[in-house]
């Protein structure tokens, strides 16, 4: 992660970086094309946009995503109070804190 944390204004900057991914265009093509049966269909750029116009975003849900997040506590609290999936935090028990401001 990037030392500084506040712009030059004193605002709290947030990083975002994506970690790891599993299936990509090919694996939500592959559920979709069985929902719809169509499993001879070769568009695939058309195949994920007919699928996002018509809210059809269950297959999405088969890819995986990991990010590391820097964000103030009460972001993160809001998130895992409103989670749709799992979350580990850096745990001040064990680690020693990060000082944000001088």
């Amino acid at each position: 992660m990037d030392e500084k944390e506040y712009d030059e204004n004193g605002k709290f900057e947030q990083d975002v970086a994506l970690e790891n991914f599993f299936n990509g265009d090919n694996e939500i093509v592959k559920y979709a094309r069985i929902c719809y049966g169509r499993e001879d269909s070769t568009n695939k750029e058309g195949l994920i946009k007919t699928l996002i116009t018509n809210g059809h975003t269950s297959v999405f849900e088969h890819s995986v995503f990991t990010f590391r997040i820097r964000c103030p506590i009460f972001v993160a609290r809001q998130w895992m109070r409103h989670r749709m999936g799992s979350y580990t935090e850096k745990s001040l028990r064990y680690t020693k804190p990060e000082v944000l401001l001088n």
